[in-house]
């Protein structure tokens, strides 16, 4: 039976709350980045798991950095610091866009990873170090379960986020790509045509996915079979007519598309940006709780060793 009075003990909830934020805000650059990158992006599952993975190489490597730091300088400096790196690559993927290149997500994961090596096991171990000796065990086991429970939560409030944002961005591109179409030089049936396809594909999911000229292609076939069906439909006489109508309306189309597709794109970024700054502050305010929770400088020596163990001891 979980014992209540553990929360009695100073600092100790604060260290709690700080896991918790830390497992919400984690959620961001694992579970939100990896369905931006494969949904968004078009990359394939094991592209996108191998540029996440540098997060958690990073992280290793930090986390042991971290451990011999802390008994000589305290965990407090490392778990406030961590959770302000974390919480800064987090906001740095905010800025990524359907253009980005690979090294684009590395260094913003690699900051990210920093921070989560350095808060994770230095606010676990200043947690689990509050309580009484004979209670380090059961302390450790609540620090993780706040950690667990707030990875559970982030999925669920993110996701929720991520969805309602999409589609009031993909509201907003509709309205715009009307507007930028109805300003075209296009004929009038042609106008109703590329609305109609736009705005279904400004609908989906995977709106951006791929590359504007794949879209642009795709959309210029289809304009091809319309050609060909209509020409099929028309008299001699008017095949003359039809062709140069298509013609025109291709030079049009192919000028106009890649600024559509960028609307699309620009608003589908936009929703994610949302999400990876919310999880930016759910982090930042972890790090308040990591500051309070913290200790300033070195305890006496069997403290210290407590420290080294806590930090050696599996998350």
């Amino acid at each position: 039976m979980l014992p209540l009075s553990l929360f009695r003990i100073k600092r100790f909830p604060s260290g709690n709350l700080g896991l918790f934020l830390l497992g919400i805000g984690m959620t961001g650059p694992t579970f939100i980045l990896a369905f931006f990158l494969t949904q968004v992006i078009g990359m394939t599952e094991l592209r996108a798991g191998l540029i996440i993975s540098v997060l958690a190489v990073a992280s290793m490597i930090c986390s042991v950095l971290a451990a011999k730091g802390a008994a000589k300088l305290g965990p407090r400096i490392f778990s406030v610091t961590g959770m302000i790196l974390l919480a800064l690559g987090t906001y740095l993927l905010a800025g990524l866009t359907t253009e980005s290149s690979t090294m684009d997500y590395i260094w913003r994961l690699v900051i990210a990873g920093m921070g989560t090596g350095m808060a994770i096991a230095n606010l676990t171990a200043t947690t689990v170090l509050l309580p009484p000796p004979e209670k380090t065990t059961i302390a450790m086991g609540i620090g993780t379960m706040a950690r667990t429970i707030g990875s559970a939560l982030g999925i669920a409030v993110l996701v929720t986020l991520l969805s309602q944002s999409m589609q009031t961005e993909m509201a907003s591109a509709k309205t715009e790509l009307a507007e930028r179409i109805a300003s075209s030089s296009l004929s009038g049936a042609s106008k109703a045509g590329l609305a109609e396809a736009l705005q279904q594909q400004a609908g989906s999911r995977r709106a951006a996915s791929g590359s504007a000229s794949a879209s642009m292609q795709g959309l210029l076939d289809q304009w091809d079979r319309k050609e060909r069906e209509q020409l099929q439909a028309a008299s001699p006489d008017a095949a003359g007519r039809v062709k140069e109508a298509f013609a025109k309306d291709k030079v049009e189309l192919q000028g106009l598309l890649p600024q559509l597709q960028a609307m699309v794109n620009t608003h589908t970024t936009a929703a994610f940006g949302l999400v990876f700054e919310v999880s930016c502050l759910a982090l930042l305010l972890g790090a308040v709780c990591a500051f309070v929770n913290g200790r300033k400088a070195v305890e006496p020596a069997r403290e210290a060793e407590r420290v080294e163990n806590a930090l050696r001891s599996p998350q």
